[in-house]
């Protein structure tokens, strides 16, 4: 996976970690945590340019725009689970 912060600048901001979590071949798992005290965004992309977002969720509710980022709240781990076809 790739990550962007909310201005396009690659990477993750700088108070937010990403777990990956090993999962099936077509599911993608990463667990973001904000430590620090504002809403933070990311964008995800997958990592092989071939790959296509069948769908996604964060906390079991649907995500319709990876691209447009993830929203994570301070203090929170959130889940971020992507299905590709």
């Amino acid at each position: 996976m790739r990550y962007h912060q909310a201005d396009g600048r690659p990477g993750l901001p700088k108070d937010v970690a990403a777990l990956y979590l090993p999962g099936s071949e077509k599911e993608r798992i990463i667990k973001f945590y904000n430590r620090g005290e504002k809403e933070e965004i990311v964008r995800v992309t997958p990592d092989n340019t071939r790959a296509v977002v069948a769908s996604a969720d964060l906390d079991n509710y649907p995500v319709s725009v990876l691209s447009e980022g993830v929203r994570i709240l301070p203090g929170r781990v959130v889940e971020l689970r992507i299905r590709m076809l």
